[in-house]
């Protein structure tokens, strides 16, 4: 048995697009040929399961999340995989809520490396495999080799070439698309949409969230030439409570569900998962109780995080706000919910943005609301925009603004300062870094490097 540390040291020596400073150069590696070539020599472990797969741009993995913990409850044994990680790559690789352990993840490694050395002598042909597509793998192999009921897995890139899009779902869900990754996927919603539409397969049901126009008809005409039949969210979601600790809301024929997320996207995203579990063939029929349970009972990190600084020394904040937004639609959701449930605070908002963002579109949102901004970086190398570079474009909206690059640093100067609330944003990897600082949800907390 090889140590974790020295499975995820080798994991780290592939390509990484998530992090990858030439990111957009790397487009034309996008293709299944590696993942296709990599599960065949592992015995085609995604022909043994029965999958949702979820895409979009806006709410795809706390979909996943919802979905998953609804099949739980109702007692199905659930895989899921999500992308990227916060804190540990475990997250990525769970059953039944449960991170993938240390051991577990070292031996699947092991078990799959012969493989990943035969696809790796056909470079040349196929491309250079990845760090996302070996975690695809991993866990799609995992899920086998534990004989899980489901196996829900978002995706992480687009749809159509992305690594996730090996398998064949019983139900495709697309959440609601925005602008996002344009150098790889398309400068237009449409041409977003049509990357996305990729995951429709034929004559399987569509879980459609609410879309854009533009979106919308690029959807209904892929389903149509696939003969997938199309399930819209319903919109009938009435809010009845919404503070801090979560929302209360009734949904379709169900009265108050309740979910723990104080995120405005969040019923929305609820409302999918219910109407997607709602359209499998299920061996038994889905009781209100585990779609209660099963919201209830989700705990998602980054998405309007909410952290108690009380006692902790050193901070004159009480509270503190994680959320990896990233587009300006969910910076707008982000900063309109502050507005929402916090009376006029002042405000310290904490960012880094990777460079394929609308920069300029996202500066100006958030130094409207803030009082001070604090840029910085989660790590150095190209693909993420400059500290100072964001300082300077932002300089223009008349807000108060810091550059400091490193990120302990920033994030002590705003919990330092007199404000009354800070929010940290921009991008999941400066929330990851947070959430370390904090010593939160850091599964890996004992690992030595």
């Amino acid at each position: 048995m090889i140590p974790y540390s020295s499975a995820l040291a080798y994991i780290d020596t592939f390509l990484n697009t998530e992090k990858s400073p030439n990111f957009s150069q790397h487009a034309r590696h996008y293709n299944l040929k590696r993942i296709t070539a990599l599960l065949e020599r592992l015995d085609n472990p995604h022909k043994k399961q029965r999958f949702v797969h979820i895409g979009g741009s806006k709410g795809k993995g706390s979909t996943a999340t919802y979905i998953a913990s609804i099949l739980n409850q109702a007692g199905y044994r659930t895989g899921l995989f999500t992308s990227p990680h916060f804190v540990s790559p475990r997250e990525r690789c769970c059953i039944d809520n449960t991170p993938i352990s240390q051991n577990d993840f070292a031996q699947c490694l092991i078990d799959i490396q012969p493989a990943i050395t035969d696809v790796l002598k056909q470079q040349d042909r196929w491309g250079r495999l990845s760090f996302f597509e070996l975690y695809t793998a991993l866990s799609i192999y995992y899920f086998a080799q534990q004989e899980v009921d489901w196996s829900v897995i978002e995706v992480g890139l687009g749809g159509r070439l992305d690594a996730t899009n090996i398998v064949q779902p019983e139900l495709s869900v697309i959440t609601p698309i925005s602008l996002e990754h344009q150098k790889v996927l398309g400068h237009t919603i449409a041409d977003i949409a049509d990357q996305k539409a990729g995951i429709i397969k034929s004559r399987t049901p569509l879980i459609l969230g609410p879309q854009p126009k533009s979106a919308e008809s690029i959807f209904e005409k892929t389903a149509k030439h696939h003969q997938a039949p199309i399930i819209r969210v319903p919109l009938d979601l009435k809010i009845k409570e919404h503070n801090l600790n979560g929302q209360l809301f009734d949904f379709d024929s169900y009265s108050n569900l309740s979910i723990s997320l104080a995120g405005p996207y969040q019923p929305t995203n609820a409302a999918t998962a219910v109407t997607a579990v709602q359209n499998l063939k299920l061996n038994q029929k889905l009781s209100a109780m585990a779609i209660g349970k099963g919201l209830a009972e989700t705990k998602l990190m980054g998405r309007f995080q909410v952290v108690s600084l009380e006692n902790r020394p050193q901070s004159l904040v009480d509270q503190v706000i994680l959320d990896g937004a990233h587009t300006p639609d969910s910076i707008e959701a982000l900063f309109q919910n502050i507005t929402r449930l916090f009376d006029n605070p002042k405000l310290i908002v904490v960012v880094s943005l990777m460079q394929d963002k609308q920069i300029t579109s996202i500066g100006r949102y958030i130094c409207r609301f803030a009082d001070l901004v604090i840029t910085t970086q989660p790590f150095n190398n190209q693909r993420v925009t400059a500290a100072q570079m964001l300082a300077e474009n932002w300089k223009v909206f008349g807000t108060e603004i810091m550059s400091v690059p490193d990120v302990r640093k920033a994030f002590q100067i705003s919990i330092e300062s007199n404000a009354d609330l800070v929010c940290v944003t921009g991008s999941i990897y400066l929330v990851g870094e947070i959430l370390k600082q904090l010593n939160i949800s850091n599964i890996d907390i004992n690992l030595k490097p």
